[in-house]
Formats: C-alpha cells, sequence, structure tokens
C-alpha cells in the first residue's frame, strides 16, 4: 500500500497524521507564515511588520481593549499572511493551482531580471523541482535571495521579498521564496539539490 504523503512531508511522530487535514495545513501556514524557515532578518522583519500594522489597527478600532487587540492581531496577521507568505505555493499543494513548465522558467528570469537592479541583493537561487528538472504543473518555484550584509541592505532585501510575493500572489503564482543572511543557511536546503544559480553579483 502506497504511503500517504503529508503536507511538505511533515514528520513530527504521532501527529504526523493530522496533516493530511486541509484546515489544519491551513491553521499550521496561517499561525507560522514560514517563520520556521526563514534566516534571522526576515523572521524579525516579518514580526515587525505584524507588530506595525497591528498598532495601526489597534489605535482605529473603538472595542474594548482585548478584543481590539484580539482584531488587530487577527487581520494584520492575515494581511501579512497574504501578501508576505507563500499563500499561493499552499494552494498548489492543494491542487487548486496550476502552471505550465515554461511559465516557471519564465517567472524565475523575471525575478533575476528585478534582482539585478535591487542593490540589496548579492546573490540569486533556485532550489526545487526545476533544479532537479522534474517540474509538473503542481510545482512551486523554489528561490532563495542571497542579500548583502548590512541594516539597509537587510530591508531593503526584505521589502524586496514582500514585494515579489505579492506580485505572485496577484499572478496567482506559487512561489517559496526566502530572503537569507548568509550562504551558510542555504545548508538547510536538501543536500541531493544543486541549485541553479540565477544571479550571483559577487563574481
Amino acid at each position: 500500500m502506497k504511503e500517504e504523503k503529508t503536507y511538505a512531508n511533515v514528520n513530527i511522530g504521532c501527529l504526523t497524521p493530522i496533516f493530511r487535514f486541509k484546515i489544519v495545513v491551513i491553521l499550521t501556514n496561517w499561525v507560522f507564515q514560514g517563520l520556521l524557515y526563514a534566516d534571522r532578518t526576515e523572521k524579525a522583519f516579518k514580526i515587525s511588520l505584524d507588530l506595525m500594522l497591528a498598532a495601526l489597527l489597534f489605535s482605529a478600532i473603538s472595542y474594548p481593549i482585548i478584543i481590539r487587540l484580539l482584531i488587530a492581531f487577527l487581520i494584520s496577521h492575515t494581511f501579512n499572511w497574504m501578501f508576505n507568505g507563500q499563500l499561493v505555493a499552499l494552494a498548489k499543494n492543494f491542487g487548486i493551482i496550476h502552471n505550465e513548465p515554461q511559465k516557471f522558467v519564465d517567472y524565475a528570469n523575471g525575478i533575476k531580471m528585478r534582482a539585478s537592479i535591487e542593490r540589496s541583493v548579492n546573490c540569486v537561487a533556485v532550489y526545487g523541482s526545476l533544479s532537479r528538472k522534474d517540474i509538473k504543473s503542481t510545482s512551486d518555484l523554489d528561490i532563495r535571495i542571497i542579500r548583502k550584509s548590512g541594516v539597509i541592505n537587510g530591508l531593503r532585501a526584505c521589502m524586496f521579498g514582500l514585494k515579489e510575493r505579492s506580485r505572485a500572489l496577484i499572478e496567482l503564482f506559487p512561489l517559496d521564496l526566502y530572503i537569507v543572511d548568509s550562504v551558510e543557511h542555504l545548508n538547510k536546503m536538501r543536500q541531493d539539490e544543486k541549485p541553479i544559480i540565477l544571479l550571483d553579483k559577487s563574481l
């Protein structure tokens, strides 16, 4: 009997089977929003964005404090999830999103072009099915962007990532993109995947 796969091949012992339920996958994705995989700068950026949006909403709502806090958090966190997460990449796991293989190549080249004029970006690498030459209509595009050092570059790179994820949402394209602080963070990627280097400004 073929073993049923779970979302992102999650393996957390006896709790693993619950990830076969869509509602569990969606809630988990909404709560964590990729923070478990993100590097330090991007984690700080996402959390800060949540807090800033929540603060703005909190001041605009006229309910009791606890309700205001709850509403502000729920709205800001959901907004962050939609525009600064991998919402469409999540949807492709449910068979909702399909793309022709050539679109993945074209989209990767588009990111390469936009990253080439972004001064905070040092390197753009493609992982996943495109790098394995195993692209399918239900695949997503795994991109890792190595930023240049410095606080300003970190902020600019995270804003670049936000714009790219928002673009992917609007275009309904499954983009799995992370901004990383250094090449060492890429050691978390699959060791049997040789990345395609789209852009390397250090050369």
